[in-house]
């Protein structure tokens, strides 16, 4: 006769195998398969070269870290226009949207995020790390190719 035990006549029957829930990404381009949207309007600009959300904080970060490093005032950024909202910590579902938490924008590979003016290329690299340190998306740098006037 077998013979059971008690404990084990309580527990949950375990029926079938556990998968992890694993979100799985997109995979991100490879540089050359980047259609790139160059807009040279100024001596170097910072392109994304991968998709994401990036917040109107990091924008103004690296603003300043351009500011600072390449020593320029003319900057071009991109706006975050899309909103975003989050509703408290301790709030229950429903009774409404969140209040308004950040803006953020949409990038998608090759998109222009910075461009500015610098005399020194030495600098603009420098400022162009600076930056990419700020930013949630891998970056590429962009210099103006010299036009032939002759």
């Amino acid at each position: 006769m077998l013979q059971v035990s008690r404990s084990c006549l309580l527990q949950p029957l375990q029926l079938g195998i556990r998968h992890l829930k694993v979100k799985i990404k997109a995979p991100q381009p490879k540089l050359s398969e980047i259609k790139w949207k160059f807009d040279d309007n100024m001596d170097y600009g910072i392109y994304s070269a991968s998709s994401g959300y990036i917040k109107d904080a990091s924008f103004e970060a690296g603003r300043v870290s351009i500011r600072r490093k390449a020593n320029v005032r003319e900057i071009w950024v991109a706006e975050a226009t899309v909103p975003v909202t989050k509703k408290a910590i301790g709030s229950r579902m429903g009774k409404g949207k969140g209040k308004l938490q950040h803006y953020v924008r949409i990038v998608k590979p090759g998109e222009k995020l910075f461009e500015f003016n610098c005399n020194n290329e030495y600098l603009a690299r420098a400022a162009f790390r600076a930056a990419t340190f700020k930013l949630p998306v891998r970056t590429k740098l962009r210099i103006r190719p010299k036009s032939d006037a002759n």
